[in-house]
């Protein structure tokens, strides 16, 4: 699906073109001309293109910037102020609900769940961890004793050193099960 906002700045014709689609495609591979079929996979293309005054300007996919105090839409060398940002916001919002097939939406969601899990298993493994241990450094705590520890059990070489759970990691995988 593709989409075009066109306005007029500090005298120039602006053209946004937007671009977006999403759809199930076969996930293969080719051995030596064996062409091994793994199933049906997600694929998404996204890409922007911007026209001032007939010279184009193909830089991917907008991003939200701030400059100057002010949030702004960078699209390649083009800023968009405010106003602008909601047109094309709202473009984009468009483009991307038509350009979306639902079984690769669904797909996606899928995979987004099954993500989710992981990080929620990871996180309950890391507070696990954590409490296991005997305190909970902060990031330079433990990186001081890491040098310690180097120093005394490798003679400052390389070698085994163990790991432990920071009071920053501990936080951040407190914070993603309150989620």
């Amino acid at each position: 699906m593709k989409q075009t906002y066109e306005f007029t700045g500090k005298g120039k014709t602006i053209k946004i073109s937007y671009e977006y689609i999403s759809k199930m495609i076969d996930d293969t591979a080719d051995l030596d001309g064996d062409i091994i079929n793994f199933g049906k996979k997600a694929y998404t293309d996204e890409r922007c293109i911007v026209c001032v005054d007939g010279k184009y300007y193909t830089e991917g996919t907008p991003t939200m910037i701030v400059k100057d105090g002010q949030d702004m839409l960078k699209i390649g060398v083009l800023y968009l102020t405010a106003e602008r940002m909601a047109a094309m916001n709202t473009i984009i919002a468009e483009t991307k609900i038509a350009g979306t097939e639902l079984e690769a939406a669904a797909k996606v969601a899928e995979e987004k769940a099954k993500e989710e899990v992981k990080e929620i298993e990871s996180a309950k493994a890391t507070i696990a961890e954590a409490e296991s241990q005997k305190d909970i450094p902060t990031e330079s705590e433990y990186r001081a004793w890491r040098r310690n520890w180097n120093n005394i059990h490798n003679e400052g070489g390389e070698g085994f050193i163990p790991t432990r759970i920071t009071s920053e990691q501990y936080e951040y995988a407190k914070s993603i099960l309150n989620k």
